[in-house]
């Protein structure tokens, strides 16, 4: 059976079903793009050993409670000594950490430096300095603790992680059951691992590998 197509139709499809079928093309494309980024930042936090034991739906809220930051090649991103009050997860760019003046290591993409801060605010064991123009995922004290706040269970997962570490540095540390988790409790352990591991968490800061 034939189909007629009145003719002011069949020159509206003519002119415009080609840029039509592109522009939902794009959106197609557009999506499955900022979903495809969604999911590398997703697991880029994930690799983060603080957070690695969270959900994704946690570690998208972290996700949002982080601010965009970005560093022209020279700036002190955090100096030694100075009192911590963020973490940072590089995106982009390559930073160079030096302790007592001497540089010890390098960071590059999906880096890390600044959990222990975070948690307990207490100096920075080194400083970092962009080497290039370095785009980093920030998280602010004040930004973690409405993430607390928002969503306890992201607590209760962080001093999970945090007491087996300390176990494995031959401490007790076995968290309560219910127990309320707030900002001095975590602050706490933090204080204590830092102690027990002398660095953040003990490891040598490099790629992937944290420092402050």
């Amino acid at each position: 059976m034939a189909i007629l197509v009145h003719e002011p139709v069949a020159s509206f499809l003519h002119s415009w079903g080609a840029p039509i079928i592109l522009f939902v093309l794009v959106l197609a494309m557009g999506f499955v793009g900022v979903r495809w980024m969604g999911s590398q930042q997703v697991a880029s936090v994930r690799s983060v050993p603080l957070f690695s034991g969270l959900s994704t739906g946690q570690l998208r809220s972290v996700l949002r409670s982080a601010q965009e930051v970005e560093f022209p090649p020279g700036t002190k991103i955090v100096t030694e000594g100075d009192p911590g009050k963020s973490f940072f997860l590089i995106r982009r760019g390559r930073a160079v950490v030096s302790v007592a003046g001497a540089e010890t290591s390098t960071l590059e993409p999906n880096a890390y430096f600044g959990e222990v801060s975070l948690l307990d605010g207490g100096p920075r064991t080194a400083t970092v300095t962009a080497q290039t123009q370095v785009a980093a995922f920030e998280i602010t004290s004040s930004s973690f603790d409405r993430l607390l706040s928002s969503d306890p269970s992201i607590g209760r997962a962080i001093m999970e992680r945090m007491s087996g570490w300390l176990r494995e540095a031959g401490q007790q540390a076995e968290p309560s059951a219910g127990a309320t988790v707030d900002r001095s409790s975590l602050a706490e352990l933090g204080r204590r691992l830092r102690a027990a591991r002398h660095q953040d968490w003990g490891e040598p800061a490099g790629r992937g590998g944290r420092t402050t």
